[in-house]
């Protein structure tokens, strides 16, 4: 039991950290302006294909973005950039 809980506890820190490199990386090209102000951005299903990472990676990387205002969402439309630094 204790190796399941040492192999989760690994799966979670491994899916921040993509979580985080890919949130950095879509940072950085937002405030170079890679995505201009009212762009769309790729979809979930895009970013899970284009970057090797999982569903909930993108969704967590996404989410940090709304949270520092850099991009909206609406529900069937995706998300776009807000604004830039």
């Amino acid at each position: 039991m204790a190796g399941y809980a040492r192999t989760r506890a690994s799966a979670a820190v491994s899916r921040t950290s993509y979580a985080h490199r890919t949130y950095a990386s879509l940072f950085h090209q937002i405030t170079t302006g890679a995505f201009a102000e009212g762009n769309p951005l790729s979809s979930e299903n895009e970013l899970t294909s284009l970057s090797g990472i999982s569903r909930p990676v993108a969704c967590q990387a996404l989410e940090r973005l709304r949270e520092d205002d850099l991009i909206g969402s609406r529900r069937g439309s995706g998300s776009s950039v807000k604004r830039r630094c």
